[in-house]
Formats: C-alpha cells, sequence, structure tokens
C-alpha cells in the first residue's frame, strides 16, 4: 500500500487464510519489525515522509477465529525532535479512520501520515494500543525506515 497524504480507512483483502506467526500473506507485505498484540499478528514501518509529515505503515492478520479489533484511530504514536517530545495525531481531515474489526483469519493494512511541528529525530509506535490493549509494546525508528536500537 502506498503512503499518502489523506490517511482511508484500512484495506481488508480476501484470500488464503492468515496463518497465526507467518507474517506471510500473498495478499499483505508484513514488511518492517513484527509483533503481536491480542490476536493480530502487526508489522510496522516507518516510510519516507510526505510533505514533511512522517509516515508510518501497518499490517495486519487476524490470528483468532472471531473478528478482532484494529484500532488506528487511537494508536500512540510519539515523536522526538530535539529536545520535544509529542503525541501525534494522524492527517485525517476527512475523519476516515475509526476503529474497525477484521474477520477471522483476514489480513489488511494502511499507511499513516502524521502531523508534527517538526521533523523527528525518532518515531515510537505503541503496537499494543492497536489492538485496544493496555500494557504498552514500544516499536522506534531513529530515521525514515531505521529501526532505533
Amino acid at each position: 500500500m502506498h503512503a499518502v497524504a489523506v490517511a482511508t480507512a484500512f484495506s481488508v483483502l480476501a484470500g488464503c487464510a492468515y496463518r497465526a506467526g507467518s507474517f506471510d500473506s500473498v495478499n499483505q507485505d508484513f514488511t518492517g519489525s513484527h509483533t503481536r498484540a491480542g490476536c493480530l499478528d502487526l508489522a510496522i514501518d516507518r516510510r519516507p515522509d510526505l510533505d514533511r509529515r512522517p509516515v508510518v505503515s501497518y499490517a495486519f492478520g487476524n490470528t483468532c477465529e472471531e473478528p478482532a479489533l484494529v484500532d488506528l484511530a487511537n494508536v500512540v504514536v510519539v515523536a522526538r525532535a530535539g529536545d520535544s517530545i509529542d503525541t501525534l495525531k494522524p492527517y485525517d481531515p476527512e475523519q476516515e479512520i475509526v476503529p474497525r474489526e477484521l474477520d477471522a483469519r483476514a489480513v489488511g493494512g494502511e499507511a499513516i501520515a502524521y502531523m508534527a511541528a517538526a521533523p523527528p529525530s525518532q518515531l515510537c509506535v505503541d503496537a499494543a494500543s492497536i489492538a485496544g490493549i493496555a500494557e504498552p509494546r514500544w516499536i522506534c525508528f531513529a530515521t525514515a525506515g531505521k529501526e532505533a536500537p
């Protein structure tokens, strides 16, 4: 999926049933850092900025036999620029990003641009917040596409 300045509701791709822990599907690339949150296998990656907005791509596979929450509207994204640390909001002028359910064994993905006051030197995503899980699971990137240590 290509990053666009306007965030859209995520795409769900039909096809063969997703196999838990595989991070592999003919319908969805799972590039980036892999983790699991609830019923979701997640791949999160930092893309090159778009119009000076940091972009994060998300790929997800439902490992359960029932629908699972994918909440890209409330995912916690934090940016560090110099001495400043800010929680970022998605660039969503049409209010299209809303929590959705992902069917059992289905996959999907989305790329979202975020509003930042300055280009971040580090960007962190709480992967657990995508599934509505309270205990954070941070994935951080030092620069576009490079995971931080």
